[in-house]
């Protein structure tokens, strides 16, 4: 139902495919109801993956409705659940898993690591997943008809550098946040301030640049829409990468910039 809730408000948005085929009249809204109801708020019948999963599709209909309070009770329950299955550290993970299991909860924990920074840069949340605690591999399994001679339609290293983006988002965001504290910590035995200093913000964004340069051609270009799913899938990378760069980083650079500044409202 969760599926249902974001396909449908995409088709209903006019932001799916051009070849999207569904009815334009149909209300997500009642998908999304039914959705809500099915995922149960107990921790312990959370262990259950396919409700994680269906977790992070609603806080993508609350961000894509744009329903902040919707979005943060979902992602509260997503953190409670994370932490009480050490979901944050693969090792924790069941042992008997395939290839592709595992892989898919790579995407869900670095997806959710993306969003979570996201609503902390517009509505200046503290960031709950730090990804230096994080002990989660990046994904890794190439999708079945990608070949070494299609080079040209590898996509998922274009994912994971989004990923990057946001991983210097979110120091980024804690310089910001330091350097504009109106709150008295002087008061503290221990001060932390010193471990900001362990890589300042021009030596991220130059690192972020530099990395820029290196990208392959296909993931700095936002290509037209086609009926190339795969070459499609190397396009919205691009656009996602030119976005996250041009956009957030700019905001942010602004703001570091400014010290009386706020963060943009939700």
């Amino acid at each position: 139902m969760a599926l249902c809730a974001l396909s449908s408000h995409r088709i209903q948005s006019g932001s799916s495919c051009p070849d999207s085929k569904g009815d334009e009249h149909v209300n997500p809204g009642n998908f999304l109801v039914d959705a809500l109801a099915a995922i149960p708020t107990n921790l312990g019948e959370l262990a259950e993956f396919k409700m994680m999963q269906a977790i992070g599709l609603v806080c993508m209909v609350a961000l894509e409705c744009c329903d902040a309070t919707l979005l943060q009770r979902f992602l509260g329950i997503y953190h409670a659940a994370v932490a009480d299955q050490g979901f944050c550290d693969e090792r924790r993970w069941p042992s008997i898993m395939s290839s592709v299991e595992r892989e898919e909860r790579r995407r869900l924990y670095w997806h959710m690591y993306r969003l979570e920074v996201h609503t902390s840069l517009v509505q200046g949340h503290v960031l709950r997943c730090p990804e230096l605690q994080s002990a989660v591999s990046y994904p890794s399994l190439e999708d079945e008809d990608y070949t070494e001679s299609d080079g040209e339609s590898e996509w998922l290293s274009g994912w994971n550098f989004v990923t990057d983006l946001y991983r210097a988002l979110e120091h980024l965001i804690t310089h910001f946040k330091s350097s504009r504290s109106s709150v008295n910590l002087g008061n503290r035995t221990l001060s932390t301030s010193f471990l900001l200093n362990y890589e300042s913000r021009e030596q991220i964004l130059s690192q972020i640049t530099n990395a820029l340069d290196e990208l392959p051609s296909r993931f700095r270009t936002a290509i037209k829409i086609s009926h190339d799913v795969r070459r499609n899938r190397c396009g919205f990378q691009a656009a996602n990468i030119i976005c996250t760069y041009k956009v957030r980083f700019a905001l942010l650079g602004y703001a570091l910039q400014q010290p009386s500044a706020d963060f943009v409202s939700y």
